[in-house]
């Protein structure tokens, strides 16, 4: 959900000094009609929208395929690409080990609670660009062959939507992957897919899917993992 300010315009010279009114959407429209003429000068329509899923599924199918082809993890692909979109929130500074100042940009989410309808706008219009650029293709043959790849989408587990996250029944968290290493917990019998509505807060997640070490353990000795006679897996008392 979102809002949009309709913008006063002015076009040819028989329009100076004149505002125009153009409305993007139909409610925008209706609301215009109900409005005296004097009103309709300098007014604020609101409405209501819906973020587009297909494109931000589109998006990380085309992430995913620059990875494939560059050998760079994902989340390495999408930052980039924010950093080339200039979708940064700000600055960050700091020292190198030899005592010399450095900056960083920080980027910005793209998820759909962070980003109002007109910034995914903005955003999408150059992301996909950038990142056919990194295989030095146009972005439709990017876009075309990604589009390949997702038919065989793949749907929420909660709710039975399209789904563009993976939960991990065993979080993923740092003192995690220093102990059992990212390959086990980014393994696919630790992963379920969920849309973007199910998966934050792990509010609407199962409780069974939702497992402790010890479950995380035995799954994955199940699944071939954890095998080896040398080292000793045990939950954390």
């Amino acid at each position: 959900i979102t809002e949009f300010t309709i913008l006063k315009i002015k076009c040819t010279q028989e329009m100076i000094g004149k505002d125009i009114i153009i409305s993007a959407s139909e409610e925008g429209q209706e609301a215009l009609k109900s409005m005296p003429p004097a009103e309709k000068m300098a007014c604020v329509i609101k409405y209501k929208g819906k973020h587009n899923l297909d494109r931000h599924d589109l998006f990380h199918a085309c992430v995913k395929l620059v990875s494939e082809n560059t050998g760079r993890r994902e989340i390495e692909v999408k930052e980039h690409c924010k950093r080339d979109c200039r979708w940064f929130s700000g600055y960050v500074y700091y020292k190198d080990k030899f005592g010399k100042e450095r900056v960083d940009v920080i980027t910005k989410s793209i998820s759909f609670a962070k980003m109002s309808l007109q910034e995914a706008d903005e955003f999408y219009e150059k992301a996909f660009d950038m990142l056919a650029g990194y295989l030095k293709i146009s972005s439709e043959v990017l876009i075309n062959e990604a589009k390949l790849r997702m038919q065989g989408k793949y749907y929420c587990i909660v709710c039975g939507e399209p789904a563009s996250q993976r939960h991990h029944c065993f979080s993923q968290s740092k003192p995690n992957i220093a102990k059992y290493g990212k390959k086990v917990i980014d393994a696919d019998f630790n992963r379920r897919w969920v849309c973007i509505n199910c998966h934050p807060g792990h509010g609407n997640i199962p409780p069974e899917l939702i497992w402790d070490e010890k479950k995380f353990i035995s799954v994955a000795r199940k699944n071939g993992y954890l095998q080896d006679p040398e080292k000793e897996y045990s939950a954390e008392p």
